[in-house]
C-alpha cells in the first residue's frame, strides 16, 4: 500500500478516535450540566437571553441539486432552562444576525434543538463550547457570601 493511502488511514482512526472520545464526555457530562440548568431556570436570577457559542459545525443542504450557496450552521447555545444545545441557522439567516445580535438573541429559543436531539457529531464538537458558555451564564448571579 502506498505511503499517503497509510497516512490516511492513521489520520483518519484518529480522527475517529478523537470524535467518539469526545462525543463519550459530552454525553456523560453534559446531560447532568442540563439538569442543573433546567432547576436554574425556577429561579428569577437564571433568566436572560440565551448564550450563543460558536458555530460548532456546517453541513450543506442535502436537497440542493445544483450549486447551493448556503448551508446549515450549528451554533452552540445555552438556554435557561432548555440547557445546551445548539442553534440551527441557515447560513444568509446567521450572517444576518451577526450584524443584529439582538435579533439573534431572540430566535435562538425558536432555533434551539436540545443537547439530546442532536447528532453524534454535533454533540461531539458542543463539548468545547461548554465552558464559555458556563462562564457567561455565571456571570449572571451576584456574588454569595
Amino acid at each position: 500500500m502506498p505511503e499517503n493511502f497509510r497516512s490516511a488511514i492513521q489520520q483518519l482512526r484518529t480522527i475517529n478516535v478523537q470524535i467518539r472520545q469526545r462525543l463519550e464526555l459530552a454525553e456523560a457530562s453534559i446531560p447532568p450540566l442540563n439538569e442543573l440548568i433546567s432547576q436554574l431556570g425556577t429561579i428569577a436570577l437564571a433568566e436572560g437571553p440565551p448564550i450563543l457559542g460558536q458555530v460548532v459545525y456546517q453541513q450543506a443542504y442535502l436537497q440542493c441539486q445544483e450549486f447551493c450557496d448556503s448551508a446549515l450552521l450549528y451554533q452552540a447555545a445555552l438556554l435557561v432552562p432548555e440547557g445546551i444545545g445548539a442553534a440551527i441557522w441557515d447560513l444568509h439567516e446567521y450572517l444576518a444576525n451577526e450584524q443584529a445580535p439582538c435579533q439573534a438573541e431572540k430566535d435562538a429559543r425558536i432555533k434551539f434543538l436540545p443537547f439530546g436531539n442532536c447528532g453524534s457529531t454535533v454533540k461531539a464538537l458542543l463539548l468545547g463550547e461548554v465552558q464559555p458558555m458556563l462562564r457567561r451564564l455565571f456571570e449572571r448571579f451576584p456574588p454569595i457570601n
